[in-house]
């Protein structure tokens, strides 16, 4: 086996506000067949691709594959957790050969929205097998170093077995706007911007920052990091060489008291509301010694990822309350997707003409969007196939066609400790964020029934003044009323006790106020 990439997901939806801080995958598949795992191959370095790295190396240790920038992302990562030296980083470059067992892989170079970025060729005793990884073919790159379609129409003219391409564009007309195509719309922007620039986009997004210092540099300005993440990839973009920002454009934190406002431009992270992130802090006046003022420019440049907009729409409310002009992805062109649209697509089946077909990297529509475009370069039906996640697929010379499962699922990382929570202890916390909680405290030893004691009952986020004290009352009798019927020695049993007003308090609630609130009983030692 060859993993590809081991990503994150950030909790939005229901899952926001629960004090979580990322969503990794199950990995119970890989742990059980720990010993047919080859490598990890990196397709490149933003977080839905190596986030998940520390979450995984710790329990299943091999080697690591990737181009140097996201290799040195990936170090900063496991520093982070202590984990470093749990694992070899082993830099690669396009077109090297790479064996592993029965696989013969070579990285092919494709441009997107990061630098380095690859699509795996895989020779096995089955066929040729490529992973297009996340790509657009974008004919004039802020690197200038275009796609490898040459090497990608060579493996079509020798037989391609299977195609398993990126989906997230899938429903986008055309071709993918080049990078470059931001230039001057971000130009017209400095150019009337008389005050400070602000400018947040993902941390990862190297070839953005180059237009941002390019930009800071015509214009007279000089650039300062906010947020660590933004700070620590900046710094090692410029190491290896991938970011080229002149002395004396980027500055430290330090020095932005002595610059004035048009001489500005902030480079920070948290282009989508996260409520740690530094543009949230400067919208909420929350920054340490940053205020944004009127006059002051905001630039959103990325786009808004399905489920933040209600957060990323606060944050712009509280910019404008400050006076500050704002552009974003829905309103301006200052984002350039890093994923390719439906010519794109095209492209790449025609480049690799292969014999079967699998859409990935997408939410379902877009998978089912995509497996239409292959139809319609001449891909029956029989020949492609959408996968949910979990199954597994079987591919021959001459079929394709799923074979069982393996367990899939998620794992919740909460946001203080940066440890695995289980999902019972996210249900709790949706219970008492959507209905509250009720706390029963009642002495460890029960007496008899004709000395019982009613329950203390308190309530927190339930209900509020003289109705909060009438349903205190009614749940104290409801409480006593559930173990009526309890022996002594049962009565002595916390367990029991607290198993039968658990039960009858939760239907008393949902009948009468229509609420599921946790129930916490609580034993004071006497």
């Amino acid at each position: 086996m060859i993993l590809i990439d081991a990503g994150v997901m950030f909790p939005n939806g229901s899952l926001r506000g629960l004090g979580l801080d990322l969503i990794v995958p199950d990995i119970t598949f890989l742990k059980e067949n720990r010993k047919h795992l080859h490598c990890i191959l990196l397709t490149h370095g933003h977080e839905d691709h190596i986030g998940g790295l520390p979450f995984l190396v710790n329990e299943v240790p091999v080697p690591i594959y990737g181009s140097p920038l996201a290799l040195g992302l990936v170090r900063n990562r496991l520093s982070e957790r202590n984990l470093h030296h749990a694992v070899s980083l082993n830099p690669i470059k396009p077109r090297q050969e790479l064996q592993f067992g029965v696989f013969q892989v070579e990285p092919l170079h494709m441009t997107h929205s990061m630098p380095d970025s690859f699509s795996f060729a895989f020779r096995t005793p089955a066929g040729v097998v490529i992973w297009s990884g996340d790509f657009k073919f974008d004919q004039s790159p802020i690197d200038g170093r275009l796609s490898d379609m040459g090497r990608l129409a060579e493996y079509g003219d020798e037989g391609v077995l299977l195609l398993c391409s990126d989906s997230t564009n899938a429903a986008m007309a055309g071709l993918t706007p080049s990078e470059h195509s931001i230039r001057e719309p971000l130009r017209a922007i400095f150019r009337k911007a008389e005050g400070r620039v602000f400018v947040s986009c993902f941390a990862s997004s190297i070839h953005r920052m180059q237009v941002v210092m390019d930009l800071a540099r015509e214009f007279g300005r000089q650039v300062i990091a906010l947020g660590r993440s933004m700070v620590t990839n900046l710094e090692l973009a410029q190491n290896l060489g991938y970011l080229k920002v002149p002395p004396e454009v980027l500055q430290p934190f330090s020095e932005h008291h002595r610059l004035a406002p048009e001489e500005t431009v902030f480079l920070a992270t948290g282009s989508q509301g996260e409520p740690r992130s530094a543009m949230n802090r400067l919208a909420y006046d929350q920054y340490r010694r940053i205020m944004i003022r009127d006059g002051d420019t905001v630039i959103l440049s990325t786009r808004i990822i399905p489920g933040n907009e209600r957060s990323v729409t606060g944050m712009i409310n509280h910019f404008y309350r400050r006076g500050a002009f704002v552009y974003d992805s829905r309103t301006s062109l200052v984002h350039s997707s890093g994923h390719g649209f439906q010519a794109d697509l095209k492209i790449l089946l025609n480049l690799t003409r292969p014999r079967y077909f699998v859409p990935t990297h997408g939410e379902y529509r877009q998978l089912a969007k995509h497996a239409g475009l292959a139809a319609d370069q001449g891909l029956t039906a029989d020949r492609v196939q959408i996968l949910e996640s979990g199954q597994v697929l079987e591919v021959s010379e001459d079929r394709i066609h799923l074979k069982g499962e393996v367990p899939v699922g998620y794992r919740y990382i909460d946001a203080g400790n940066r440890e695995e929570i289980g999902i019972d202890v996210i249900r709790e916390r949706r219970c008492m964020a959507q209905h509250g909680i009720v706390l029963l405290c009642f002495p460890s030893v029960r007496p008899s029934k004709q000395e019982a004691a009613p329950p203390e009952v308190i309530l927190r986020g339930v209900l509020s003044g003289e109705t909060a004290a009438q349903l205190e009352a009614d749940l104290q009798r409801q409480a006593l009323l559930a173990t009526a019927d309890l022996s002594d020695s049962e009565r002595r049993d916390e367990k029991l006790c607290a198993e039968r007003v658990g039960r009858h308090l939760k239907r008393f609630l949902k009948k009468t106020i229509g609420k599921r609130p946790l129930i916490v009983p609580v034993f004071q030692k006497m």
